[in-house]
Parts: C-alpha cells; sequence; structure tokens
C-alpha cells in the first residue's frame, strides 16, 4: 500500500502525466504505426504473392525431381536385371565343357563351279 504522500503525488502527477505524456506519446506513437503499416503493407502483400509464386514453383521443381528419381529407378532396375543376364550368360558360358569347333571348308560345301559361289553370297545375308 502506499502512504499518504505518496498517494497524494499520484494524485497530483497523474493527471499532469496523463495530460501532457500519455495521450500524446500514444497519439503520436499510434501515427506512426499507422504510418508504417500504410508503407508496409503493399510491401508485405508484394512478398507474399512472391513467396507463394515460389511455393508453386518449389512444388513443380519437386514434382519433376520425384518423376526423374522415378525414371532413374527405372532405369537402374533395368540395367541391374540387365547385368544379371549377362552374369548368368558368362556362368553357363564358363560351365561348359571346351569344344573344339572345325573350321568349315567353303569350297566343299559350294562346289567348284563360280556361278553357285555367286549364289550363295546372297544367301549368307
Amino acid at each position: 500500500m502506499l502512504r499518504f504522500g505518496e498517494r497524494v503525488g499520484v494524485f497530483v502527477v497523474r493527471p499532469f502525466y496523463r495530460a501532457v505524456v500519455a495521450r500524446p506519446l500514444w497519439w503520436f506513437i499510434s501515427r506512426v504505426k499507422a504510418y508504417f503499416l500504410a508503407e508496409i503493407g503493399p510491401q508485405l502483400e508484394s512478398i507474399g504473392r512472391q513467396l507463394e509464386h515460389e511455393r508453386h514453383l518449389l512444388a513443380t521443381i519437386e514434382g519433376r525431381l520425384h518423376s526423374i528419381e522415378d525414371r532413374l529407378h527405372g532405369i537402374e532396375n533395368g540395367n541391374n536385371a540387365q547385368w544379371d543376364a549377362l552374369e548368368q550368360l558368362l556362368l553357363a558360358l564358363y560351365r561348359q565343357p571346351e569344344v573344339k569347333l572345325t573350321e568349315p571348308n567353303p569350297q566343299a560345301a559350294w562346289g567348284n563351279n563360280d556361278q553357285s559361289r555367286t549364289h550363295a553370297a546372297g544367301h549368307i545375308r
């Protein structure tokens, strides 16, 4: 509790404080606030629009990245399957016993006349 002298001081000073300090101070602060809000409002709206645009672009880029990742995973799976198949083929080739191949004699297959050799060249393809 305040003592009697403090009560009297507050009783005398309070109206003076309200009239001279509080009202002009709060009036000035409200004007400054209105000025800054008026200046900052359009800038904040512009920044908000830019952020929304950036979010939209980011979502588009993320969608593209996900599609690229999906394609890469598909390609990797295809490459892995090809490498596995190649590995199985090579293992199968190395497991087979070596077979000695004889070279065929092309002269004996077609005979000695030139005409049969000419026609044979077309059948090789």
